[in-house]
């Protein structure tokens, strides 16, 4: 699922590009360059699984999150902008998935521009916040963190903050 998500947004990109902002108020949220541009990105039926239409929307939501309760599934999944995890070079196999998953992971906090910690605060991507009730709250969103950055020193007492998120379109 994992794959077909990328491969899916990958693929609308690909048909939209270069993309160019919409005549939506939403639009005028975004950057001119965003994928958030495209118009129903995230609800339209582009992928077809097993004769089934399904929406990027669908594949997250409905399918991963839902019947795999896994929250490094956000450090998998490529919306395609700047502030989400970079995609793989290769696909993901059940053979390798944990592996693949905690290297996604390892990456996407160690990136400064997205994680850091800057006195007793963190301040971490918007993704964490976006999916708290997926690491189990607040609570788990430090214990995760906490145990990939034990440097951190993370505990009950750690201010959190939310870096702006970047959904320009990453063109690397």
């Amino acid at each position: 699922w994992l794959n077909v998500y990328n491969a899916t947004i990958m693929k609308t990109v690909i048909d939209h590009y270069p993309i160019s902002p919409g005549f939506s108020l939403k639009g005028l949220a975004y950057p001119k360059n965003s994928i958030q541009q495209i118009a129903n990105v995230w609800d339209k039926k582009s992928s077809n699984f097993l004769g089934k239409p399904m929406s990027p929307n669908n594949i997250e939501n409905d399918t991963l999150r839902k019947e795999f309760h896994e929250p490094r599934i956000h450090f998998a999944l490529v919306c395609a902008s700047a502030g989400c995890p970079p995609i793989r070079n290769e696909a993901y196999t059940s053979e390798r998935l944990d592996t693949q998953l905690e290297d996604q992971v390892s990456i996407f906090l160690s990136d400064i521009n997205k994680n850091r910690i800057s006195g007793n605060t963190i301040e971490i991507s918007k993704i964490f916040k976006w999916f708290e009730a997926d690491f189990g709250g607040m609570q788990g969103v430090k214990s995760f963190i906490g145990r990939r950055k034990p440097d951190w020193k993370i505990d009950d007492s750690t201010a959190v903050r939310y870096l702006d998120y970047d959904w320009s379109l990453n063109e690397l």
